[in-house]
């Protein structure tokens, strides 16, 4: 079963992204990343968007480390000047700075810097089924239920409520059921994962097998 995670069909993940602009690619990857980027505009935008987030937390990171400095001098000052701070009361004192600190900079974005563990779904195509929920920006693992399909390879899309393609891959269906990873989902509302039969090599045509609903929150 192909890992959707870190390559989304024939596209890069996030992840292969972040890699990339961190210079932390392998060879491999990089010539196979440069040559994509070359002919798919939809990735150089989603290559300026990481550079962005990059960029805004490398400055909350030097912006942190500033008010770091900021309190230790100034808890230096105070431990000078009053008599009655002990180095516990004094330790206490520069924890709850930093944690202020780190609260106040930029909680959004050193929320990343936490790992997230992936999310455990089951999807089920019947008819009136509820969509499950599935928290925002978690990865997402899924058991996919394919009652009546035959075992074999089956190609994968994710698409939102307007049909935007989010990701597609592949996956292959083994006694009536599938696994499979999806990326940490970013925005709210309904998503659709769509189960398409492998395209046909003369006509290129493809049938679709399954349609699951999730809601994201």
């Amino acid at each position: 079963m192909e890992n959707m995670q870190f390559w989304l069909g024939d596209h890069p993940s996030d992840e292969v992204l972040e890699r990339y602009l961190l210079h932390k690619s392998s060879p491999s990857e990089l010539e196979a990343l440069e040559t994509h980027i070359l002919a798919c505009e939809d990735c150089v935008t989603r290559l300026e968007e990481t550079e962005d987030y990059i960029s805004a937390l490398q400055g909350a990171c030097r912006e942190l480390k500033n008010k770091r400095t900021l309190f230790g001098s100034a808890m230096a000052g105070l431990w000078n000047a009053a008599s009655w701070l002990t180095p516990v009361r004094l330790s206490w004192t520069a924890a709850v700075a930093v944690a202020f600190a780190v609260l106040v900079v930029a909680p959004a974005q050193f929320a990343r810097l936490w790992p997230v563990t992936s999310e455990r779904v089951d999807l089920v195509a019947w008819r009136g089924a509820t969509a499950p929920s599935v928290r925002l920006r978690h990865p997402l693992s899924v058991r996919l239920s394919s009652v009546d399909l035959p075992d074999g390879t089956v190609a994968v899309q994710l698409v939102d409520a307007v049909g935007r393609e989010i990701s597609r891959g592949s996956t292959s269906i083994t006694q009536e059921s599938a696994q499979l990873s999806l990326p940490a989902l970013r925005s709210p509302g309904a998503y659709y994962l769509r189960l398409y039969s492998i395209a046909d090599t003369k006509s290129g045509e493809r049938d679709l097998l399954r349609e699951f609903s999730i809601e994201a929150k």
